[in-house]
Protein backbone atom coordinates (compact mmCIF):
# COMPACT_ATOMS: atom_id res chain seq x y z
CA UNK A 1 0.00 0.00 0.00
CA UNK A 2 1.27 3.48 -1.00
CA UNK A 3 1.22 6.26 1.41
CA UNK A 4 -1.83 7.87 2.14
CA UNK A 5 -2.73 11.08 3.58
CA UNK A 6 -5.08 10.22 6.72
CA UNK A 7 -6.97 11.46 9.27
CA UNK A 8 -5.47 9.73 12.58
CA UNK A 9 -8.40 8.47 14.12
CA UNK A 10 -9.18 7.02 10.56
CA UNK A 11 -5.40 5.70 9.81
CA UNK A 12 -5.53 3.67 13.48
CA UNK A 13 -8.60 2.19 12.82
CA UNK A 14 -7.47 0.80 9.18
CA UNK A 15 -4.27 -0.27 10.54
CA UNK A 16 -6.42 -2.53 12.97
CA UNK A 17 -8.49 -3.89 10.41
CA UNK A 18 -5.19 -4.96 8.39
CA UNK A 19 -3.95 -6.61 11.79
CA UNK A 20 -6.71 -8.76 11.45
CA UNK A 21 -9.12 -7.04 14.06
CA UNK A 22 -12.91 -8.05 12.89
CA UNK A 23 -14.39 -7.28 16.23
CA UNK A 24 -15.11 -3.86 17.38
CA UNK A 25 -17.12 -2.21 20.02
CA UNK A 26 -17.27 1.67 21.06
CA UNK A 27 -19.21 3.57 22.40
CA UNK A 28 -19.03 7.89 20.98
CA UNK A 29 -16.61 10.41 22.43
CA UNK A 30 -14.97 12.91 21.44
CA UNK A 31 -12.05 13.13 20.12
CA UNK A 32 -12.47 9.78 19.20
CA UNK A 33 -15.70 9.67 17.52
CA UNK A 34 -14.08 9.15 13.86
CA UNK A 35 -12.96 5.68 14.64
CA UNK A 36 -16.11 3.91 15.36
CA UNK A 37 -17.83 6.17 12.69
CA UNK A 38 -15.22 4.43 9.74
CA UNK A 39 -15.61 1.06 12.01
CA UNK A 40 -19.27 1.12 11.44
CA UNK A 41 -18.39 1.04 7.47
CA UNK A 42 -14.97 -1.13 7.60
CA UNK A 43 -16.01 -4.09 9.76
CA UNK A 44 -18.82 -4.82 7.58
CA UNK A 45 -16.62 -4.68 4.69
CA UNK A 46 -14.16 -6.59 5.61
CA UNK A 47 -16.27 -9.54 7.37
CA UNK A 48 -16.11 -8.45 11.19
CA UNK A 49 -18.59 -7.57 13.27
CA UNK A 50 -19.43 -3.67 14.78
CA UNK A 51 -21.75 -2.84 17.46
CA UNK A 52 -21.98 0.79 19.41
CA UNK A 53 -22.64 -0.91 22.26
CA UNK A 54 -25.10 0.61 24.98
CA UNK A 55 -22.22 2.62 27.40
CA UNK A 56 -18.22 2.36 27.46
CA UNK A 57 -19.03 -0.75 30.38
CA UNK A 58 -20.78 -3.01 28.00
CA UNK A 59 -18.25 -2.36 24.81
CA UNK A 60 -15.47 -3.50 27.27
CA UNK A 61 -17.46 -6.28 28.57
CA UNK A 62 -18.16 -7.42 24.85
CA UNK A 63 -14.42 -7.17 24.00
CA UNK A 64 -14.14 -9.88 27.09
CA UNK A 65 -16.53 -11.91 25.01
CA UNK A 66 -15.15 -11.91 21.71
CA UNK A 67 -11.62 -12.29 22.99
CA UNK A 68 -12.33 -15.20 25.21
CA UNK A 69 -13.75 -16.60 21.81
CA UNK A 70 -10.52 -16.22 20.52
CA UNK A 71 -10.99 -13.05 18.17
CA UNK A 72 -8.87 -10.01 17.70
CA UNK A 73 -11.05 -7.74 19.48
CA UNK A 74 -10.42 -4.10 20.01
CA UNK A 75 -12.09 -1.30 21.54
CA UNK A 76 -11.48 2.76 21.36
CA UNK A 77 -12.45 5.53 23.79
CA UNK A 78 -11.11 8.82 25.66
CA UNK A 79 -10.01 9.40 29.07
CA UNK A 80 -13.67 9.49 30.98
CA UNK A 81 -14.63 6.62 29.06
CA UNK A 82 -11.44 4.61 29.30
CA UNK A 83 -11.96 5.23 33.19
CA UNK A 84 -15.43 3.65 33.18
CA UNK A 85 -13.69 0.29 31.30
CA UNK A 86 -11.21 0.41 33.95
CA UNK A 87 -13.40 -3.24 35.55
CA UNK A 88 -13.67 -4.82 32.05
CA UNK A 89 -9.83 -4.42 31.83
CA UNK A 90 -9.02 -6.12 35.33
CA UNK A 91 -11.11 -8.57 34.56
CA UNK A 92 -9.36 -9.28 30.86
CA UNK A 93 -5.79 -9.04 32.48
CA UNK A 94 -7.08 -11.46 35.30
CA UNK A 95 -8.35 -13.81 32.49
CA UNK A 96 -5.26 -13.63 30.94
CA UNK A 97 -8.08 -12.35 27.58
CA UNK A 98 -5.73 -10.25 24.46
CA UNK A 99 -7.66 -7.23 23.69
CA UNK A 100 -6.46 -4.27 22.45
CA UNK A 101 -7.93 -0.85 23.87
CA UNK A 102 -7.41 2.71 21.84
CA UNK A 103 -7.08 5.84 24.28
CA UNK A 104 -7.61 9.11 22.34
CA UNK A 105 -6.70 11.02 25.39
CA UNK A 106 -8.74 14.21 26.67
CA UNK A 107 -8.43 16.86 29.58
CA UNK A 108 -9.53 15.84 32.57
CA UNK A 109 -10.14 15.11 35.71
CA UNK A 110 -13.83 13.99 35.58
CA UNK A 111 -15.18 15.09 32.17
CA UNK A 112 -12.85 17.49 31.55
CA UNK A 113 -13.03 18.98 28.26
CA UNK A 114 -12.01 17.83 24.35
CA UNK A 115 -8.92 19.23 24.43
CA UNK A 116 -5.24 16.53 23.86
CA UNK A 117 -3.87 15.66 27.08
CA UNK A 118 -1.64 12.93 28.41
CA UNK A 119 -3.17 13.34 32.17
CA UNK A 120 -4.65 9.40 31.93
CA UNK A 121 -0.52 7.83 32.48
CA UNK A 122 -0.95 6.29 35.73
CA UNK A 123 -4.10 4.97 35.02
CA UNK A 124 -2.99 3.23 32.39
CA UNK A 125 0.54 2.32 33.52
CA UNK A 126 0.01 1.31 37.45
CA UNK A 127 -3.30 -0.76 36.66
CA UNK A 128 -6.39 1.34 36.67
CA UNK A 129 -8.80 -1.33 38.04
CA UNK A 130 -8.68 -3.75 41.31
CA UNK A 131 -5.50 -5.94 42.03
CA UNK A 132 -2.29 -6.86 41.22
CA UNK A 133 -1.76 -6.47 37.03
CA UNK A 134 -0.22 -4.62 34.40
CA UNK A 135 -0.96 -3.75 30.87
CA UNK A 136 2.10 -3.18 27.97
CA UNK A 137 1.52 0.69 27.11
CA UNK A 138 2.67 2.05 23.90
CA UNK A 139 2.81 5.81 22.94
CA UNK A 140 2.84 6.86 18.93
CA UNK A 141 4.38 10.39 18.58
CA UNK A 142 3.28 10.41 14.76
CA UNK A 143 0.52 8.65 12.76
CA UNK A 144 3.32 5.79 10.70
CA UNK A 145 3.98 5.15 14.26
CA UNK A 146 0.70 5.23 15.23
CA UNK A 147 -0.57 2.95 13.31
CA UNK A 148 2.34 0.69 13.14
CA UNK A 149 1.68 0.25 17.32
CA UNK A 150 -2.07 -0.55 16.62
CA UNK A 151 -0.70 -3.27 14.40
CA UNK A 152 2.11 -4.42 16.89
CA UNK A 153 -0.56 -4.06 20.03
CA UNK A 154 -2.32 -7.15 18.43
CA UNK A 155 0.56 -9.45 18.61
CA UNK A 156 1.75 -8.30 21.51
CA UNK A 157 -1.82 -9.15 23.29
CA UNK A 158 -2.27 -12.36 21.51
CA UNK A 159 1.45 -13.54 22.29
CA UNK A 160 1.46 -12.43 26.25
CA UNK A 161 -2.02 -13.10 26.61
CA UNK A 162 -3.00 -10.03 28.02
CA UNK A 163 -4.82 -6.43 26.90
CA UNK A 164 -2.72 -3.65 25.61
CA UNK A 165 -3.01 -0.37 25.62
CA UNK A 166 -2.52 2.38 22.12
CA UNK A 167 -1.80 5.71 24.38
CA UNK A 168 -2.73 8.50 21.54
CA UNK A 169 -3.84 11.92 22.47
CA UNK A 170 -6.46 14.04 20.96
CA UNK A 171 -3.35 15.17 18.99
CA UNK A 172 -2.61 12.37 17.16
CA UNK A 173 -6.04 11.19 16.81
CA UNK A 174 -7.47 14.56 14.91
CA UNK A 175 -4.13 15.65 12.62
CA UNK A 176 -3.42 14.30 9.35
CA UNK A 177 -0.01 12.97 7.76
CA UNK A 178 0.86 10.42 5.07
CA UNK A 179 0.91 6.80 6.26
CA UNK A 180 1.61 3.73 5.01
CA UNK A 181 -0.61 0.52 6.75
CA UNK A 182 1.45 -2.93 5.65
CA UNK A 183 0.77 -5.40 8.52
CA UNK A 184 3.98 -7.61 9.41
CA UNK A 185 3.57 -9.86 11.91
CA UNK A 186 6.49 -9.33 15.44
CA UNK A 187 5.86 -12.96 16.72
CA UNK A 188 4.45 -16.20 15.25
CA UNK A 189 1.12 -16.25 16.77
CA UNK A 190 0.08 -20.33 17.89
CA UNK A 191 -3.12 -21.33 17.45
CA UNK A 192 -5.25 -20.62 20.86
CA UNK A 193 -6.10 -23.44 22.16
CA UNK A 194 -7.56 -22.09 25.19
CA UNK A 195 -9.95 -20.06 23.61
CA UNK A 196 -13.90 -20.48 23.95
CA UNK A 197 -14.41 -21.61 20.48
CA UNK A 198 -16.15 -24.55 20.59
CA UNK A 199 -15.10 -28.11 21.28
CA UNK A 200 -15.87 -30.10 17.78
CA UNK A 201 -15.41 -33.08 19.39
CA UNK A 202 -11.51 -32.70 19.79
CA UNK A 203 -10.77 -31.21 23.23
CA UNK A 204 -11.91 -31.16 26.26
CA UNK A 205 -14.04 -27.81 27.03
CA UNK A 206 -12.19 -24.39 27.68
CA UNK A 207 -13.10 -21.99 30.33
CA UNK A 208 -11.94 -18.61 30.56
CA UNK A 209 -12.37 -17.26 34.08
CA UNK A 210 -10.89 -14.53 36.53
CA UNK A 211 -12.77 -15.69 39.84
CA UNK A 212 -10.31 -18.33 42.13
CA UNK A 213 -12.14 -18.71 45.03
CA UNK A 214 -9.50 -20.78 46.84
CA UNK A 215 -6.94 -19.00 48.16
CA UNK A 216 -4.26 -20.78 47.11
CA UNK A 217 -5.30 -20.95 43.52
CA UNK A 218 -5.53 -17.08 43.46
CA UNK A 219 -2.00 -16.79 44.88
CA UNK A 220 -0.53 -18.98 42.25
CA UNK A 221 -2.22 -17.22 39.88
CA UNK A 222 -0.74 -14.02 40.73
CA UNK A 223 2.50 -15.47 40.88
CA UNK A 224 1.91 -16.79 37.22
CA UNK A 225 0.86 -13.26 36.43
CA UNK A 226 3.94 -11.77 37.91
CA UNK A 227 5.90 -13.64 36.20
CA UNK A 228 4.82 -12.82 32.86
CA UNK A 229 5.18 -8.84 33.50
CA UNK A 230 8.39 -9.65 34.51
CA UNK A 231 9.75 -11.22 30.95
CA UNK A 232 7.41 -8.32 29.36
CA UNK A 233 9.53 -5.81 31.37
CA UNK A 234 12.66 -7.71 30.51
CA UNK A 235 11.72 -8.08 26.14
CA UNK A 236 9.06 -5.23 25.60
CA UNK A 237 10.32 -2.25 27.01
CA UNK A 238 12.16 0.66 24.98
CA UNK A 239 12.81 4.46 24.04
CA UNK A 240 14.50 6.75 21.63
CA UNK A 241 17.30 8.89 22.34
CA UNK A 242 18.25 11.85 20.61
CA UNK A 243 21.35 13.68 21.05
CA UNK A 244 22.00 12.38 24.96
CA UNK A 245 25.40 11.29 24.17
CA UNK A 246 26.76 14.66 25.14
CA UNK A 247 23.83 16.38 27.14
CA UNK A 248 24.09 18.26 29.80
CA UNK A 249 20.23 18.57 30.22
CA UNK A 250 17.88 15.46 28.89
CA UNK A 251 14.73 16.50 28.44
CA UNK A 252 12.35 13.58 28.82
CA UNK A 253 8.91 13.43 26.61
CA UNK A 254 6.30 11.26 25.03
CA UNK A 255 3.86 11.18 22.12
CA UNK A 256 3.15 14.48 20.74
CA UNK A 257 4.67 15.97 23.07
CA UNK A 258 8.48 14.24 22.06
CA UNK A 259 7.87 16.25 19.24
CA UNK A 260 8.16 19.24 20.49
CA UNK A 261 10.59 18.98 22.45
CA UNK A 262 12.83 17.85 19.17
CA UNK A 263 12.34 20.87 17.89
CA UNK A 264 13.69 22.55 21.24
CA UNK A 265 16.82 19.93 21.31
CA UNK A 266 17.89 21.12 17.33
CA UNK A 267 17.52 24.90 18.13
CA UNK A 268 19.05 24.78 21.46
CA UNK A 269 21.95 22.77 19.83
CA UNK A 270 22.12 25.51 16.47
CA UNK A 271 22.85 27.83 20.06
CA UNK A 272 25.76 25.10 20.97
CA UNK A 273 23.64 24.35 24.18
CA UNK A 274 24.28 20.91 24.72
CA UNK A 275 20.52 19.59 25.57
CA UNK A 276 19.27 15.93 24.39
CA UNK A 277 15.97 13.79 24.70
CA UNK A 278 14.68 11.00 26.02
CA UNK A 279 11.11 8.99 24.26
CA UNK A 280 9.85 6.48 26.27
CA UNK A 281 8.09 4.55 23.44
CA UNK A 282 6.94 1.84 26.01
CA UNK A 283 5.25 3.56 29.03
CA UNK A 284 4.76 0.29 30.75
CA UNK A 285 7.38 -1.51 30.35
CA UNK A 286 9.09 1.83 31.75
CA UNK A 287 12.53 2.16 29.68
CA UNK A 288 14.52 2.55 33.06
CA UNK A 289 17.50 0.91 31.39
CA UNK A 290 17.72 4.17 29.24
CA UNK A 291 18.36 6.58 32.65
CA UNK A 292 21.56 4.10 32.97
CA UNK A 293 25.09 5.69 32.07
CA UNK A 294 24.23 9.17 31.23
CA UNK A 295 26.33 12.00 31.74
CA UNK A 296 23.71 14.63 32.15
CA UNK A 297 23.28 17.08 35.03
CA UNK A 298 19.49 16.81 35.10
CA UNK A 299 16.66 15.43 33.64
CA UNK A 300 13.55 17.66 32.53
CA UNK A 301 10.14 16.18 31.82
CA UNK A 302 7.56 17.96 29.51
CA UNK A 303 4.02 16.46 29.31
CA UNK A 304 0.65 17.76 28.83
CA UNK A 305 -0.57 16.53 32.37
CA UNK A 306 0.19 18.03 36.02
CA UNK A 307 2.49 15.64 36.72
CA UNK A 308 3.24 12.10 36.06
CA UNK A 309 5.22 9.74 38.49
CA UNK A 310 8.92 9.28 36.81
CA UNK A 311 11.86 7.59 37.07
CA UNK A 312 15.14 9.59 37.71
CA UNK A 313 18.62 8.52 37.42
CA UNK A 314 20.33 8.94 41.05
CA UNK A 315 23.93 9.34 39.96
CA UNK A 316 25.23 8.05 44.04
CA UNK A 317 23.95 4.30 43.35
CA UNK A 318 23.33 4.14 39.18
CA UNK A 319 20.09 2.94 39.86
CA UNK A 320 16.57 4.20 38.86
CA UNK A 321 14.71 5.36 41.51
CA UNK A 322 10.76 7.13 41.57
CA UNK A 323 9.90 10.99 41.99
CA UNK A 324 6.60 12.77 42.83
CA UNK A 325 7.96 15.78 41.98
CA UNK A 326 6.02 17.96 39.58
CA UNK A 327 8.35 20.11 37.24
CA UNK A 328 11.24 19.74 39.72
CA UNK A 329 14.64 18.37 40.02
CA UNK A 330 15.91 15.74 42.38
CA UNK A 331 19.53 15.32 42.20
CA UNK A 332 22.02 13.82 44.93
CA UNK A 333 24.62 16.74 45.06
CA UNK A 334 26.03 19.52 47.05
CA UNK A 335 25.23 22.87 47.01
CA UNK A 336 26.66 25.86 47.80
CA UNK A 337 27.00 29.78 47.30
CA UNK A 338 28.76 32.43 47.86
CA UNK A 339 27.20 36.19 48.59
CA UNK A 340 25.89 39.64 49.58
CA UNK A 341 23.08 39.62 52.01
CA UNK A 342 21.07 42.29 53.09
CA UNK A 343 17.93 42.28 55.27
CA UNK A 344 16.69 42.14 59.19
CA UNK A 345 17.81 39.52 61.72
CA UNK A 346 16.92 39.07 65.30
CA UNK A 347 18.34 36.61 67.45
CA UNK A 348 18.49 36.09 71.17
CA UNK A 349 21.73 34.37 72.41
CA UNK A 350 23.07 33.01 75.95
CA UNK A 351 27.01 34.06 75.26
CA UNK A 352 29.85 32.98 77.63
CA UNK A 353 32.83 34.98 77.42
CA UNK A 354 36.15 32.95 77.79
CA UNK A 355 38.32 35.51 76.45
CA UNK A 356 38.86 39.41 76.57
CA UNK A 357 37.82 39.96 72.66
CA UNK A 358 36.47 36.37 72.27
CA UNK A 359 32.95 34.76 73.20
CA UNK A 360 30.73 31.49 72.57
CA UNK A 361 27.37 32.00 71.85
CA UNK A 362 24.31 29.53 71.70
CA UNK A 363 22.10 31.69 69.80
CA UNK A 364 18.43 31.16 68.30
CA UNK A 365 18.19 33.41 65.34
CA UNK A 366 15.15 34.19 62.67
CA UNK A 367 14.82 36.93 59.80
CA UNK A 368 14.55 37.72 56.40
CA UNK A 369 17.58 37.63 54.06
CA UNK A 370 18.28 39.21 50.48
CA UNK A 371 20.84 38.32 48.47
CA UNK A 372 21.30 40.83 45.83
CA UNK A 373 23.63 38.41 44.15
CA UNK A 374 25.00 35.20 44.37
CA UNK A 375 27.39 32.55 42.81
CA UNK A 376 26.23 29.54 43.14
CA UNK A 377 27.99 26.11 42.36
CA UNK A 378 26.26 22.21 42.20
CA UNK A 379 28.92 19.44 41.47
CA UNK A 380 30.43 20.87 38.25
CA UNK A 381 27.82 22.83 37.33
CA UNK A 382 28.06 26.38 38.36
CA UNK A 383 24.88 29.36 38.26
CA UNK A 384 24.28 33.29 38.32
CA UNK A 385 21.55 34.14 40.49
CA UNK A 386 19.97 37.06 41.21
CA UNK A 387 16.38 37.96 43.29
CA UNK A 388 18.01 35.19 45.54
CA UNK A 389 15.76 35.04 48.66
CA UNK A 390 15.98 33.10 51.88
CA UNK A 391 13.61 32.99 55.04
CA UNK A 392 15.75 31.59 57.72
CA UNK A 393 14.97 30.06 61.66
CA UNK A 394 18.05 28.30 62.71
CA UNK A 395 19.83 27.75 66.11
CA UNK A 396 23.05 26.67 67.49
CA UNK A 397 24.89 29.24 66.27
CA UNK A 398 28.56 28.75 67.46
CA UNK A 399 30.18 32.18 66.33
CA UNK A 400 33.99 33.82 67.10
CA UNK A 401 33.84 37.61 67.22
CA UNK A 402 36.31 39.70 66.64
CA UNK A 403 35.76 43.28 67.50
CA UNK A 404 36.91 46.79 65.43
CA UNK A 405 35.52 50.18 66.60
CA UNK A 406 34.88 53.03 64.08
CA UNK A 407 32.86 56.27 64.59
CA UNK A 408 29.30 55.49 66.39
CA UNK A 409 30.06 51.96 65.26
CA UNK A 410 31.41 48.47 66.00
CA UNK A 411 32.32 46.30 63.19
CA UNK A 412 32.44 41.99 63.73
CA UNK A 413 33.21 39.12 61.79
CA UNK A 414 31.56 36.14 62.28
CA UNK A 415 32.80 32.76 61.61
CA UNK A 416 31.06 29.77 62.76
CA UNK A 417 28.36 26.97 62.10
CA UNK A 418 24.71 27.40 61.48
CA UNK A 419 22.44 24.72 61.63
CA UNK A 420 19.03 25.93 60.13
CA UNK A 421 15.96 24.36 62.03
CA UNK A 422 13.77 25.65 58.52
CA UNK A 423 15.04 27.45 55.17
CA UNK A 424 13.00 28.22 52.25
CA UNK A 425 14.96 29.61 49.49
CA UNK A 426 13.33 31.20 46.38
CA UNK A 427 15.55 31.20 43.47
CA UNK A 428 13.14 33.21 40.96
CA UNK A 429 15.77 33.24 38.12
CA UNK A 430 18.99 31.60 37.61
CA UNK A 431 21.48 31.03 34.18
CA UNK A 432 22.40 27.38 34.88
CA UNK A 433 25.55 27.60 32.54
CA UNK A 434 23.92 30.09 30.12
CA UNK A 435 21.26 27.58 29.84
CA UNK A 436 18.17 30.92 31.83
CA UNK A 437 16.00 28.06 33.63
CA UNK A 438 13.50 29.48 35.37
CA UNK A 439 12.27 27.52 38.40
CA UNK A 440 11.52 28.22 41.84
CA UNK A 441 13.95 25.79 44.74
CA UNK A 442 12.85 25.03 48.15
CA UNK A 443 15.37 23.42 50.79
CA UNK A 444 14.42 22.73 54.05
CA UNK A 445 16.64 21.63 57.05
CA UNK A 446 19.75 22.30 55.24
CA UNK A 447 23.09 23.00 57.03
CA UNK A 448 25.29 25.59 56.10
CA UNK A 449 28.67 26.70 56.85
CA UNK A 450 29.08 30.13 57.17
CA UNK A 451 32.46 32.00 57.24
CA UNK A 452 33.17 35.96 57.05
CA UNK A 453 29.83 37.16 57.56
CA UNK A 454 30.43 41.30 57.84
CA UNK A 455 27.78 42.12 60.07
CA UNK A 456 27.09 46.29 60.89
CA UNK A 457 26.19 46.74 64.89
CA UNK A 458 25.72 49.34 66.67
CA UNK A 459 28.54 50.26 68.77
CA UNK A 460 26.37 50.96 71.91
CA UNK A 461 25.29 46.98 71.61
CA UNK A 462 28.38 45.10 73.67
CA UNK A 463 29.28 42.40 70.97
CA UNK A 464 31.65 40.92 73.60
CA UNK A 465 29.34 40.69 76.34
CA UNK A 466 29.68 40.31 80.08
CA UNK A 467 30.38 36.57 81.13
CA UNK A 468 26.82 34.30 81.23
CA UNK A 469 24.02 36.69 79.72
CA UNK A 470 21.40 36.70 77.68
CA UNK A 471 21.24 39.02 75.00
CA UNK A 472 19.12 40.24 72.48
CA UNK A 473 19.34 42.56 69.26
CA UNK A 474 17.72 43.49 65.87
CA UNK A 475 20.17 43.83 62.98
Amino acid sequence: MAKKLMKGNEAMASAAIAAGCRCFFGYPITPQNEIPEFMSKAMFESGGSFVQAESEIAAINMVYGAGGAGARAMTSSSSPGIALKQEGISYLAAAEIPAVILNVMRGGPGLGGIQPSQSDYNMMTKGGGDGDYNCPVLAPSNLQEASDMIMEAFDLADYYRTPVYVAADGFIGQMMEPVEIIYKPKYEIKEKTWATNGMRGKREKNIVNSLYLEADLLYKHNLNLQEKYKLIKEKEARAEKYKTEDADIILVSYGTMSRVCRGVVDTFRDENKKIGMIRPITLWPFPEKEFKNNNCKMYISVEMSMGIDRFILNKDSSTVEQSNYNSKLKQNSKKSYIGLDSGILIHLGYNFRFKKKMSLSLLFETGYLHDTFASYSKNKGSASIKDFNCYIFESMVFGIYPKFNWNKFSFGIAGGIKVPLYARVKDSVADYQNSKITQNIEIIKANQLNFGVFKYIPKSYPIYPPKNKFNFLLI
